[in-house]
């Protein structure tokens, strides 16, 4: 028998109209959500403000640094015209409990660390001739000095300063230089470049002023500044007097040599009345403890 050629047609026609509503993947609600996530990303983000942040658990969260990051800002300094200046008087910085000029590495950082908390502000000796102009200067301004020129003002005192941002002043005796337990010039001239550590003047050989020859005083005064100039490309503003021993011939050769400052070992605070070649200071022994230090500088 012949098939009838319309009923073929016919039938084909309904098996594939069954078969297209029947595909896997063309209902419309599984078009939906098959949304590439690009376009949920973006819409995210062109609205930040409607958009919930997704909770992070607490043991996924990345943890806070023990040490936040510097403030690398410029902060204003107050400044004021000050009455008088605290200059400390420090010499080697290491353990030797039976020599009063030695202060521990480990005391060193607690005075040090004081002075930061508590607020001062560490400035040198060419600070201080804004002072002697009746200028403003930093409150709480305070002079950290060291006297010889010793190697553990390099190996344990610099780093404290460097770690701390801290100015300071290295009186320097230039016959000591390149010696064992001294300086070297190499040293000198990395912590000068570093902008926080500055020289001053404490003679050639650290012999008694008051006793010395007008060539002595020429050579110990006169031609110490000099030297250091010329190993160091920088003027030479400050003296120290070794011992604190000094006359008026000796205050003369000072004033000759050009220094605009010099200090003593005359105990207190340094105030212009005492005169800018005869600064007192403060001396930090060995012995003194943290807490002591404390209440000299509150």
């Amino acid at each position: 028998m012949r098939k009838n050629p319309i009923l073929k047609k016919l039938f084909l026609a309904g098996v594939l109209l069954f078969s297209v509503g029947c595909t896997p993947g063309v209902n419309k609600s599984v078009q939906q959500d098959l949304r590439p996530t690009t376009v949920v990303q973006t819409s995210s983000v062109s609205q930040p403000a409607t958009v919930a942040p997704a909770a992070v658990p607490e043991e996924s969260k990345t943890p806070e640094p023990a040490v936040k990051p510097a403030d690398t800002a410029v902060k204003t300094v107050e400044k004021a015209v000050a009455k008088s200046i605290p200059i400390l008087m420090y010499h080697s910085i290491s353990d030797n409990p039976k020599n009063l000029l030695c202060l521990s590495p480990k005391r060193f950082a607690e005075h040090m660390q004081h002075l930061k908390d508590a607020g001062y502000n560490t400035i040198t000796f060419r600070d201080l001739e804004d002072w002697e102009a009746g200028k403003p200067i930093p409150v709480k301004p305070v002079l950290i000095t060291l006297d010889d020129g010793y190697r553990d003002n390099y190996t344990d005192a610099y780093p404290v300063l460097k770690q701390l941002n801290l100015k300071a002043t290295i009186f320097m005796t230039t016959g000591f230089f390149n010696q064992r337990m001294n300086l070297t010039e190499d040293m000198a001239k990395e912590m000068m470049g570093s902008g926080l550590i500055e020289f001053g003047s404490h003679t050639v050989s650290h012999g008694d002023l008051t006793t010395q020859t007008d060539e002595r005083l020429h050579s110990e005064i006169i031609e110490s500044k000099l030297e250091l100039e010329s190993k160091l490309g920088v003027p030479i503003t400050a003296f120290c007097y070794p011992a604190g021993r000094f006359n008026e011939k000796t205050l003369s050769y000072v004033k000759q040599a050009g220094y605009r400052l010099a200090v003593t070992t005359r105990p207190g605070w340094a105030e212009l009345s005492q005169g800018v070649h005869t600064l007192h200071r403060i001396r930090i022994n060995g012995d003194l403890t943290t807490e002591q230090f404390k209440k000299m500088l509150p």
